[in-house]
C-alpha cells in the first residue's frame, strides 16, 4: 500500500519494472487509496505482482508549484486579462 494522500501522483508518470508491460509508461490520470487510474489502459494484462516506479505530476496551476518547491521555474501565465482586456487598443475608452 501507499502512503501519499488521495491525488499525489495525479498528472504523474507511471512506469512499470516487471511483467508484461516492463519498461511500459503512462500518466496517470488520479490516484488513491493505493490505486491509479491511468489515462489510457495499458497494452497488456496488469497481473499481480507486477512492479513499477511513480513519480508525482504537476497540475500546472501556481499554487500547485508553490507548493512542489518548483515556482522559480513555472511558466505558466496566470495573471493574464480576459479577452475583452486583451482586445483592447492602448487608447479605447471602457
Amino acid at each position: 500500500g501507499r502512503a501519499e494522500a488521495d491525488d499525489y501522483f495525479n498528472y504523474g508518470k507511471l512506469t512499470w519494472t516487471s511483467g508484461n508491460n516492463d519498461g511500459r509508461s503512462m500518466e496517470v490520470k488520479s490516484s488513491g487509496s493505493g490505486t491509479f487510474i491511468l489515462f489510457q489502459p495499458m497494452p497488456s494484462v496488469v497481473q499481480i505482482g507486477d512492479t513499477y516506479s511513480v513519480y508525482k505530476g504537476c497540475d500546472r496551476k501556481k499554487a500547485s508549484c508553490k507548493g512542489f518547491g518548483n515556482y522559480d521555474n513555472y511558466q505558466g501565465f496566470p495573471d493574464l486579462p480576459g479577452i475583452d482586456a486583451m482586445m483592447n487598443y492602448p487608447d479605447a475608452k471602457n
